[in-house]
């Protein structure tokens, strides 16, 4: 019923559909890459698109994808299917603004197996100058990040690119599908006593992240307006340890 492979055929070649910022200059200023991004034949098929590869990791005639109901029956299936929700509300325009994910979602599941949440690990352990924890302080009660999985290029920043070529690589090897839809992500992690903390991630999926950073982010109920997701989960101490052993 649903296609793991597909994603990652299809998704790169989003990241080539790069266009150019759009920005208050007049219509015959523009360069060709801004009038293309800009005009409605590109968007209508750039909403196609992202339309059609989503309800491909669907068995779409199984369920109802225009109510709440249907699409959370959907998303307790599988997290690619949950992938293919947000997808789906994104290139329709349908759906909340922001969608949460706590630690009973298959999606949380597989974020917590991403490369993003190793090297977010790695970062808060590196406080404690150990290779592994034997309890959490309270002293570092919240610690935030930034992982950065697209490289920098608005404005180009080429110190971001090997890092970015790395984390790509790790994602391909662990098939990891979570990690293709967030791409970069904030997070803040919390202490909750003294062998778990919290972690509470948050992303944005919109035209300009579908376009590798270049364009212009549209507001809800727009099509292709940004949709928001906030992933919240609890690390133990062991769970910890474990990650900083790969």
């Amino acid at each position: 019923m649903l296609s793991r492979n597909t994603f990652f055929r299809v998704a790169p070649a989003f990241a080539l559909l790069l266009t150019m910022r759009v920005s208050a200059k007049p219509p015959e200023k523009r360069s060709i890459f801004e009038r293309i991004e800009n005009s409605a034949l590109f968007n209508a098929a750039s909403r196609w698109a992202v339309k059609e590869y989503s309800k491909g990791l669907l068995k779409v005639e199984d369920y109802n994808l225009t109510s709440e109901r249907g699409k959370q029956n959907i998303m307790q299936e599988h997290s690619v299917a949950t992938i293919g929700v947000i997808l789906y509300e994104f290139a329709t325009g349908s759906g909340p603004s922001s969608r949460y994910f706590d630690e009973t979602s298959l999606f949380t599941q597989q974020v917590k197996q991403s490369p993003g949440i190793e090297w977010m690990v790695s970062k808060y352990a590196a406080q404690y100058n150990s290779d592994s924890l034997v309890h959490i302080s309270r002293d570092l009660n919240q610690y935030n990040v930034r992982y950065q999985f697209s490289p920098m290029l608005v404005p180009v920043r080429t110190n971001t690119w090997l890092f970015s070529i790395q984390e790509h690589l790790k994602t391909l090897e662990y098939k990891n599908l979570s990690q293709i839809l967030l791409g970069s992500f904030n997070a803040d992690i919390l202490y909750v006593d003294d062998q778990t903390i919290q972690v509470h991630l948050w992303n944005r999926t919109s035209k300009k992240s579908l376009f590798g950073g270049f364009g212009r982010r549209l507001q809800r109920p727009l099509l292709l307006g940004t949709v928001k997701q906030h992933i919240v989960f609890e690390l133990s101490i062991a769970e910890i340890n474990s990650i900083l052993k790969k």
